[in-house]
C-alpha cells in the first residue's frame, strides 16, 4: 500500500517531487529559415517553469530573440505561418536570446509565470532582420495545441501575407 501522501493511482517507486505538475509542447514550423524540432513548457511541482527544446534546428543568425506570443501560429490562406492577433490579443513578451541555432537547450521561464497564462505560442524571431524564423504553438501549459490549417479559422488580413512582411515555409 503507497504511503497515505502519494495518490493511489501514483505507481508505487514513483518520485512524485520530480514528476512535473504539467506539460504542454508543440512542433516548430518553418518561417523565413528551416526550423525544426520540439517545444515543451513543463511546471515542475517547485512552480519552477522550463522551455525545452528538443532535437531543434534554425538557421544560424546572430540576434535570434525568442517572443512568446497570446495567439496561435495559423497557416493564413495565402499558405504563410503566421501569428494572428486576435480580438482577445495581449501581444508578445520577449523572453530572451536563443542560445545556440541547433541541439537540446532549456531556459527558465519562473519569472514569465503570469505571461505564460496566456500564452499559445513561441516565435524565434530574427531581430537584426525584422523576421519570425520559426514559431511554435505550445498552448497554455497543461493543453496540448496544434497548428490550425482549416480557412474557417483565419481572419482574412487586411494586406497580402508577403506585403506585411511573412515568408512562406521552406
Amino acid at each position: 500500500m503507497p504511503p497515505a501522501d502519494v495518490p493511489s493511482d501514483t505507481p508505487q517507486g514513483t518520485d512524485t517531487a520530480s514528476t512535473p505538475n504539467s506539460t504542454s509542447s508543440g512542433q516548430f514550423v518553418s518561417q523565413a529559415a528551416v526550423t525544426s524540432g520540439t517545444a515543451t513548457l513543463v511546471e515542475n511541482p517547485d512552480q519552477s517553469i522550463s522551455l525545452t527544446l528538443t532535437d531543434f534546428s534554425t538557421e544560424d543568425r546572430p540576434d535570434i530573440r525568442m517572443y512568446l506570443n497570446s495567439d496561435p501560429v495559423v497557416l493564413d490562406v495565402d499558405g504563410f505561418f503566421k501569428v494572428i492577433d486576435g480580438p482577445s490579443s495581449t501581444g508578445h513578451l520577449e523572453i530572451g536570446h536563443l542560445s545556440s541555432a541547433i541541439g537540446d537547450q532549456t531556459y527558465d521561464l519562473t519569472s514569465s509565470r503570469r505571461s505564460l497564462r496566456s500564452t499559445l505560442s513561441l516565435t524565434l524571431y530574427d531581430y537584426d532582420a525584422r523576421e519570425a524564423l520559426g514559431s511554435v504553438n505550445i498552448g497554455p501549459i497543461g493543453q496540448p495545441f496544434t497548428v490550425a490549417t482549416d480557412e474557417s479559422s483565419f481572419r482574412a488580413p487586411t494586406k497580402s501575407s508577403e506585403e506585411a512582411g511573412y515568408s512562406k515555409p521552406r
